[in-house]
């Protein structure tokens, strides 16, 4: 939980516009700013009072695309020693991005006050979404996969240490956050609902700890302690190698 911890105090999926290409119609311009750099880096305003900022070290595959629209939407992208990174903010939303070592970066931010950040080093993969007033992060090191999604002004911030692992967490309206620190190690968490909390954690290697909160509910999950399950009046609900609850 300290290596989550770091990344919450420190924080920083996927939100695409596709327009059909049938015959007869054409692809609508993006209204906001867009940056793509291979080495070096660009900056761009937008005509709708969007910016966005991509950046690369000009390493054998190293890209950064930053897409911005929106008024106050800003989109920041860095990849360095291979890695590729992608950050998209709409609707005056913020999206930030790092990918470092052959890793892939994606944040995805739609709405304002919405935040979503992805850090991710060696061949990890991670994606951060973040929508209507929600605060995602998404943080991998190599051969990991991390995916944080937050909306209606959650919380969702995950992290995964170690290969093979995978991390996952939702919060629509509460706070989640997992932190997979054994190999192969699985953990997600799901809240729902204002003052709703799921926590998932696991240390050793080979093993899954899921929790589910909503309505107010708090589930805690490990693979080294007992589960904390307090519904207060919503539900809660932890499978665990520790045990499981209700």
């Amino acid at each position: 939980m300290n290596e989550l911890a770091a990344f919450r105090a420190a924080l920083l999926g996927a939100a695409l516009i596709l327009v059909p290409a049938t015959a007869g119609y054409a692809k609508t311009p993006f209204p906001g700013a867009k940056c793509i750099s291979t080495s070096g880096t660009t900056t761009n305003p937008g005509p709708d009072g969007s910016e966005c900022s991509a950046e690369a070290d000009g390493k054998k595959g190293s890209k950064a695309v930053a897409k911005a629209a929106g008024n106050g939407g800003d989109a920041q992208a860095t990849a360095t020693v291979g890695g590729f990174a992608k950050s998209t903010a709409l609707d005056g939303s913020t999206a930030d991005t790092e990918a470092d070592g052959s890793g892939s970066a994606f944040s995805n931010a739609t709405g304002a006050g919405s935040f979503a950040d992805s850090n991710i080093s060696g061949s990890g993969i991670g994606i951060s979404t973040a929508s209507s007033g929600g605060t995602s992060g998404a943080n991998a090191r190599s051969h990991c996969t991390s995916t944080a999604t937050a909306s209606n002004n959650g919380t969702s911030i995950n992290g995964c240490f170690r290969a093979g692992s995978t991390s996952e967490s939702s919060a629509d309206g509460g706070t989640a956050g997992t932190s997979s620190e054994g190999n192969n190690c699985i953990t997600k968490a799901t809240a729902s609902g204002e003052g709703s909390d799921a926590e998932a954690t696991c240390i050793h290697k080979n093993t899954k700890v899921i929790a589910v909160a909503s309505g107010g509910g708090i589930a805690m999950g490990f693979d080294f302690q007992a589960p904390v399950c307090t519904p207060n009046g919503g539900t809660a609900m932890v499978k665990s190698p520790m045990g499981n609850c209700p």
